[in-house]
């Protein structure tokens, strides 16, 4: 692939990815249009999915790529995910609907790192606080119990 900037770091998921260059910029590229476009209201004209494209999103310090969906940490230290939300793994419902709008996560902390599985996703604050949202039919966020699409909530670490 040409045209990239040197790159700083990558994530995929399930049929897209995101890189962050240099200047903490964030681009995503792959056949899973609301990961690539991030905040874009579309491709540039005639520009394949699988091309690279600058996002909306800029100054991140950490993000992943999974399955469908992608999160990202800025430098202000709040948390904004996109892409397929079946699960509300974007910590919001939209009735199944993707938003490939980076919509800002409601945790009352900072947020350090970011981390996706399947259907859910995770965050780790300054204050080392654990929070997930996302599918949880398994107990696959931990928080305790088994249930239905979780938005945001605290994961309780035992000392």
């Amino acid at each position: 692939m040409t045209g990239l900037p040197l790159v700083g770091s990558i994530s995929s998921g399930d049929g897209s990815a995101c890189a962050v260059d240099a200047n903490r910029d964030l681009f995503c590229f792959g056949r899973n249009t609301s990961v690539s476009w991030a905040g874009r209201d579309r491709l540039d004209p005639g520009t394949p999915p699988w091309t690279a494209q600058r996002t909306l999103l800029s100054r991140v310090v950490d993000f992943e790529a999974s399955n469908e969906f992608a999160c990202a940490v800025q430098d202000d230290q709040r948390v904004s995910c996109w892409g397929a939300n079946r699960f509300q793994e974007l910590g919001h419902a939209t009735g199944g609907m993707p938003d490939p709008i980076p919509a800002i996560i409601e945790i009352p902390e900072p947020a350090q790192r970011v981390r996706t599985a399947s259907y859910s996703s995770f965050v780790v604050t300054q204050a080392s606080a654990l929070w997930a949202w996302g599918r949880n039919d398994l107990g696959q966020l931990g928080i305790g119990m088994v249930s239905g699409d979780q938005p945001p909530v605290p994961v309780p670490i035992p000392n």
